[in-house]
């Protein structure tokens, strides 16, 4: 029977710790963005369960990763900054798979006040000489 060796994983996840940084911090944030995206779009719901499988399989990755350097005694704030990114992108995750509904409210909400934010400062902004606010050209009358 063969058995896994667990101080040789650790090791090897701190040993390599630059690398494995480098490629699971843009994934993460990448795969929750295309998660997010996909459930506020309506994509199908098989599509939506495999972005949210892959995006939780590598955030709980990180979370495994810096738990290696919670165990040797490495509490800097690196480690609770990527400990931080980890846990929003399962947050996200779940949140998108379990309540798909009130997060495409939330959207709407968030897009509906960024139109009006948009229309109220475009009504403070000048405007370019010879325009007007109807947007209508006087020289092409």
């Amino acid at each position: 029977m063969t058995t896994i060796d667990f101080s040789f994983i650790a090791e090897f996840s701190r040993d390599r710790c630059v690398a494995i940084c480098t490629f699971l911090v843009p994934a993460n944030l990448l795969l929750t963005l295309q998660t997010l995206s996909l459930v506020a779009r309506n994509r199908s719901q098989a599509s939506i369960r495999w972005s949210v499988a892959i995006a939780t399989a590598l955030a709980a990755i990180l979370v495994l990763h810096v738990g290696t350097w919670f165990i040797i005694g490495v509490i800097t704030p690196v480690t609770f900054i990527l400990l931080g990114l980890a846990s929003t992108c399962l947050a996200l995750n779940f949140w998108t798979t379990i309540y798909q509904s009130t997060f495409r409210d939330f959207l709407q909400v968030g897009q509906t006040y960024l139109e009006k934010t948009v229309l109220a400062v475009r009504s403070v902004l000048p405007l370019p000489v010879g325009q007007s606010r109807n947007n209508v050209n006087p020289n092409q009358q």
